[in-house]
């Protein structure tokens, strides 16, 4: 069995990075006070990354909140099959869990499920828990991919499965890339609508990627693990790009 890994989550990145974390969580929008910098980004790219959307029960909108979570992740240069974290603290809402990770899978991202352990069960999983279990000591909650223990007053502090550090996580430099000015109007099928994105080199708006897309690469022990998946031979590290297949007939 893999050790499990330190990793740390804060709203504002401490001036000091805490020491003995191999993991850190940052926040790239929704319901937060404060969204990590590219300078903060750039500051922990010598560990491995985990990024926060926080869910806002006040107007979220699983479809927007997606666009926006895939354009912040395409913008500092995320590598695909990465997983984001979609913070619902106590909140349950399945719908929208659901409609957010389907569309975050859609785009060769996986999605963890944060809030307390006393609600998180309540949502569905998507690609895994990410449960709050404050007892102070290091130690991984049934059912969970990644535990938060303990709070602090700058960051706070989990342990994660050492398959999803080795496999799952974001690593590597820090690359951004810019894109036009867009306009995320919901169709009235309920996917985002086609928009200037689609003239950004390599990158295809989520509205085009078909269906069968949805689905994300197998993780060890799966019995999805013989089938073929589009991420099976992407090297590791490999950029948020996308060639642009044909559609499936209607």
């Amino acid at each position: 069995m893999l050790p499990v890994r330190k990793m740390f989550d804060a709203s504002v990145l401490p001036a000091v990075i805490p020491a003995g974390y191999e993991i850190a969580a940052g926040y790239i929008g929704g319901d937060t006070p404060h969204v990590w910098t590219e300078q903060e980004w750039r500051r922990v790219s010598h560990l491995k990354r985990l990024p926060i959307w926080v869910y806002d029960p006040r107007s979220g909108n699983p479809d927007e909140d997606a666009v926006e979570a895939f354009l912040s992740l395409y913008r500092l240069g995320a590598t695909v099959g990465a997983p984001l974290a979609l913070d619902m603290e106590t909140h349950v809402d399945k719908e929208y869990v659901i409609r957010f990770s389907s569309l975050i899978k859609w785009a060769r991202l996986r999605c963890w499920v944060y809030g307390s352990a006393d609600t998180v069960f309540g949502n569905p999983s998507a690609d895994g828990f990410w449960v709050g279990d404050w007892t102070g000591t290091p130690h991984m909650h049934g059912g969970g991919v990644a535990t938060q223990y303990a709070r602090g007053n700058e960051y706070d502090s989990s342990v994660v499965e050492g398959w999803a550090y080795l496999h799952e996580l974001w690593a590597g430099p820090i690359v951004t890339r810019s894109l036009p000015d867009r306009d995320h109007t919901v169709t009235g099928n309920c996917r985002p609508a086609r928009t200037q994105t689609a003239n950004v080199p390599h990158i295809r708006h989520l509205s085009e990627r078909p269906d069968h897309e949805y689905r994300s690469s197998p993780r060890p022990g799966d019995s999805r693990a013989s089938r073929p998946s589009p991420d099976r031979n992407r090297p590791d590290g490999a950029p948020l790009r996308y060639r642009r297949p044909d559609r499936p007939a209607a």
